[in-house]
């Protein structure tokens, strides 16, 4: 079997209902994801199990064949980026990057070359020193994804990170983002309703549907 996500046969419950049921799929590692599905369907409840800040009701999350279940979030080692960027307005561009490095260990200069090497990665070289509160919607969500970068996951979650934003730089940002992913070879799992979008950043689709997940068929 190859190494990277799967998920086993998991249940999610919700209100007393089950929102979700069976759902088994697999990341492979660099892969790229898409969890196609309406509001309220279960989606971003799948991504927050997975990533550790809810339980599941059954089933099992390993990595590299490895069960993670039951390991704490702050040890499973994923990233996550919502639709809101969620940057802490008190701090600058760079430090909101550098935010989680700081338990890592890593020395000041270690810490400022990685935020450098992040900025120039999403097209922001430079821009350490600026307020948040002068960033775009679109220049704000690429900073988020370089603080989720920043730590190096092992996988990235991105819950409708540019549903906010108009359709042409949501199109640019999808673009740029599958890109970027592949050149680091991170798996990610991208959570939305668009089909469009779907098709446009990922390198298969699930379809959410009748509370469960199936692969979309081609």
């Amino acid at each position: 079997m190859t190494p990277g996500l799967r998920i086993v046969d998991a249940r999610i419950d919700y209100g007393g209902d089950t929102l979700l049921r069976d759902v088994s799929f697999a990341v492979d590692p660099g892969q790229i994801i898409a969890l196609l599905g309406p509001s309220g369907s279960g989606k971003s409840s799948l991504l927050r199990c997975i990533c550790g800040v809810q339980r599941l009701d059954a089933g099992r999350i390993l990595w590299d064949h490895i069960d993670i279940t039951e390991v704490p979030a702050h040890r499973r080692d994923i990233g996550l980026v919502f639709q809101d960027p969620l940057l802490f307005p008190h701090l600058d561009v760079g430090a909101n990057i550098a935010f989680g490095l700081r338990r890592h260990g890593l020395s000041k200069p270690e810490i400022h070359g990685r935020v450098d090497e992040l900025l120039a990665m999403i097209g922001l070289t430079g821009w350490s020193d600026r307020p948040v509160a002068t960033l775009s919607g679109g220049e704000a969500q690429r900073v988020a994804l370089a603080r989720a970068l920043a730590p190096r996951p092992r996988l990235l979650l991105l819950d409708e990170p540019f549903a906010a934003l108009d359709r042409d730089l949501r199109e640019r940002l999808v673009t740029d983002v599958r890109a970027l992913l592949h050149d680091l070879g991170i798996p990610a799992i991208h959570v939305t309703h668009d089909e469009d979008e779907a098709a446009r950043i990922a390198d298969a689709i699930l379809v959410v549907a009748e509370s469960t997940v199936r692969e979309q068929s081609t």
